[in-house]
């Protein structure tokens, strides 16, 4: 094993333990890294000299501790004196700040960025010596920053506690991890916030639609008695036909006789004019009621005319009803079809709604929703003009 071997798996100086386990372990490491070089003389003077390192170190964090609270301390009398004279908080900081800089440049030879940088270090670690005590004003730079919430800092010190060896760079990758998992986090929590929304509005509409449906399903109840009505009212229809086709026998019957008749009297009316021509002295009877055969002839084409008049008005009157009562039955089974071909199209559009949300696929299918809706927007109008209309 190489001496770099040996020096990486040399146990770390615990910083923050009792000061006699810190120099107990401190002579155990001194031995182990000088015994082959030194003696023991040589090694206890300088496990002495570096002692008095790490009291210095010490010193150096609780003094930069001490500069923060004098500075927090001045910067708290100036913006009292500000406010009390403009009355103004927000004026008085502003001032206030602007004269502890110009203060602390001239008089204590501070730079603007160290002035602040051991104020925010009091002001954010004025209650945390555990913080103070495991990482440098190098690390607690890095860490004092408004970015770093409690729990990156807590996740930080478990961190540096495991492993002691971290520094600035190892410390500002932890919390850029810890930034990418919150904003993966926020990220999550959103997209699951706009399902939780789309679902609910999803419910909503499914239950919209439930109750359209059942408002629809009553409406086919209701057409549904309206077409037995009216398949009632065509039966009857159909019978008023038989009967009106029964008329028109009786009214063909009659003509045929008629008919008979007229042509029976035009033969007897023949056969007295031969007779006449003939000088035969003869005396044709006319029938009862009627002076002349002529008279009775008039008479039959009188009637005739009168029943071929009546029986054309019953046929125009029959086949007028009958397109109506055709024309009122397709109508109506034609909307009762279209009216179950409706509710079965809703039913499958709820279906189709839910599995487009719980794929959270609805960017792509929007389109396609965009051209439906225009389709059932102009359908509703429609709909909405015919009922006008029908009042």
């Amino acid at each position: 094993m190489s001496k770099s071997d040996e020096n990486e798996n040399l146990p770390s100086l615990p910083s923050d333990g009792p000061l006699d386990d810190r120099a107990r372990q401190l002579v155990l490491l001194a031995r182990a890294v000088l015994s082959e070089h030194l003696d023991a003389a040589a090694i206890g003077r300088i496990v002495q000299a570096t002692q008095e390192i790490f009291l210095a170190l010490d010193r150096i964090q609780t003094e930069s501790l001490a500069i923060g609270s004098r500075l927090a301390q001045i910067d708290t009398i100036l913006v009292s004196k500000f406010e009390a004279a403009c009355g103004n908080r927000q004026l008085a900081r502003r001032q206030a700040t602007g004269l502890l800089t110009t203060y602390c440049q001239r008089v204590l030879r501070m730079s603007r960025s160290y002035i602040f940088l051991h104020m925010q270090i009091y002001r954010r670690f004025l209650d945390n010596n555990k913080a103070l005590n495991l990482f440098s004003i190098s690390e607690l730079s890095v860490l004092v920053r408004a970015s770093v919430s409690d729990d990156d800092l807590l996740m930080v010190m478990e961190e540096k506690e495991k492993n002691n060896k971290i520094g600035r760079a190892e410390i500002r990758q932890l919390l850029r991890k810890s930034r990418e998992a919150d904003e993966q986090l926020l990220e999550a929590e959103a997209k699951l916030e706009g399902t939780r929304e789309e679902l609910a509005q999803a419910v909503s509409t499914q239950r919209d639609m439930e109750y359209e449906i059942k408002q629809l399903r009553a409406q086919a109840q209701q057409t549904a008695a309206e077409r037995d009505t009216h398949r009632a009212a065509l039966s009857d229809a159909q019978v008023d036909l038989a009967r009106s086709n029964s008329s028109v026998s009786k009214f063909q019957m009659a003509i045929d006789d008629l008919t008979h008749e007229r042509d029976r009297l035009l033969e007897q009316l023949a056969t007295a004019k031969a007779r006449v021509e003939t000088k035969e002295v003869l005396r044709e009877v006319p029938p009862p009621g009627y002076v002349t055969i002529e008279a009775a002839i008039e008479d039959v084409n009188q009637r005739l005319a009168a029943a071929q008049r009546e029986l054309k008005e019953t046929l125009t009157e029959m086949e007028a009803a009958h397109d109506a009562a055709t024309r009122e039955a397709n109508t109506h089974a034609v909307l009762t079809d279209f009216h179950a071909h409706f509710e079965a199209m809703v039913t499958k559009f709820s279906l189709a709604q839910l599995r487009v949300l719980m794929e959270n696929n609805s960017a792509k299918v929007r389109p396609l929703l965009e051209t439906m809706a225009s389709v059932v927007g102009r359908y509703h109008s429609d709909l909405v003009a015919a009922i006008a209309v029908s009042r």
